[in-house]
């Protein structure tokens, strides 16, 4: 996965998503049944800690990638598992993650700059110290766009799982991601 984020063009690669999956964010919550928008709202940042929500695109249309920029000075955000993977940009002061995986857990620290990668289905908490004000970045991706990206990159259709990864830098990610956060801010403001 690392792979196909870091060597595309943020605009090739959102573009290039749009033609794999019609159906955007929002639109989506209305084809699930009445008990997967239960587990969908016990499971959404959003709706748990909208205190800490600068920024959300879910108003945008945006299809199979969904930001969210978070700002709080919460001690512990606790997040159960979700449909969609989810990339973490620490944009302020360290962090220290820990996400449950086919019950093994994978922690570490996330410094500013640094990104982890937490799969779908993972429960994860995420921990500053003494309430200093934590900034993030939520990028969500649905699963099939991650493995249609993938056999896009590399025509493999082998489904390579997508694992947890805690505290790591590349250039690459970094810059599709602020590239979606200049985009969501430019829009919202």
């Amino acid at each position: 996965m690392l792979q196909v984020l870091g060597n595309s063009e943020p605009s090739t690669w959102i573009n290039s998503s749009i033609r794999h999956q019609p159906q955007t964010w929002p639109k989506s919550i209305g084809n699930l049944r009445e008990s997967q928008v239960g587990r969908l709202a016990a499971s959404d940042v959003a709706l748990l800690y909208p205190e800490a929500v600068v920024a959300s695109s879910d108003a945008f249309g945006w299809q199979n990638i969904r930001v969210l920029h978070l700002r709080h000075t919460l001690n512990e955000v606790v997040l159960p598992p979700t449909d969609s993977h989810c990339m973490v940009l620490n944009l302020g002061t360290p962090v220290f993650l820990s996400a449950q995986f086919d019950k093994r857990e994978f922690e570490g620290e996330v410094r500013a700059g640094e990104i982890a990668i937490i799969p779908a289905d993972s429960s994860w908490v995420c921990k500053s110290q003494d309430s200093h004000l934590s900034t993030m970045m939520l990028l969500y991706l649905r699963p099939l766009f991650v493995r249609a990206a993938q056999t896009e990159y590399d025509g493999s259709h082998n489904g390579t799982a997508v694992t947890p990864q805690i505290g790591f830098k590349n250039k690459h990610i970094r810059h599709v991601a602020m590239s979606l956060l200049h985009e969501l801010m430019r829009r919202v403001l």
